[in-house]
């Protein structure tokens, strides 16, 4: 599964307000995260609010600003798991909040795209330390 926020600045808040609050969330091992804001300005937000630190300690670190990683800029899935979608004959599936949801669009191994609102996005990747 991979996972991309690009939402306005306010999205971008709501999405990242639970990592505040919460201690001990995790990303799930098979997620590829990135995090794309649609201008610099809601990177500013975030640095200002202290919330690009607890995004970045998740693995949404700043990889650019509007379209990246759904026009597939946002690099290869890790081999192990490009091999096992492969191999399977699985159908791996992006979830985003923008909205380039075709196929192969993302990544080539991702056939399925899925649109969400970014808090949602967010909350999909993550789960409670154990």
């Amino acid at each position: 599964m991979h996972q991309h926020l690009e939402p306005d600045g306010d999205g971008r808040r709501r999405a990242a307000r639970p990592q505040r609050r919460r201690r001990g969330l995790t990303v799930k091992p098979w997620v590829k995260t990135s995090l794309a804001p649609g201008s610099q300005v809601v990177g500013e937000y975030l640095a200002k609010s202290g919330l690009q630190k607890d995004l970045d300690k998740l693995g949404f670190n700043l990889v650019g600003y509007g379209c990246t990683t759904c026009i597939g800029n946002s690099g290869p899935l890790p081999p192990e798991i490009s091999k096992t979608i492969n191999d399977n004959d699985l159908v791996a599936a992006a979830v985003l909040s923008g909205n380039r949801n075709f196929e192969g669009r993302v990544n080539q191994d991702v056939r399925a795209q899925l649109s969400a609102s970014p808090p949602l996005v967010g909350r999909l990747c993550h789960r409670p330390a154990r």
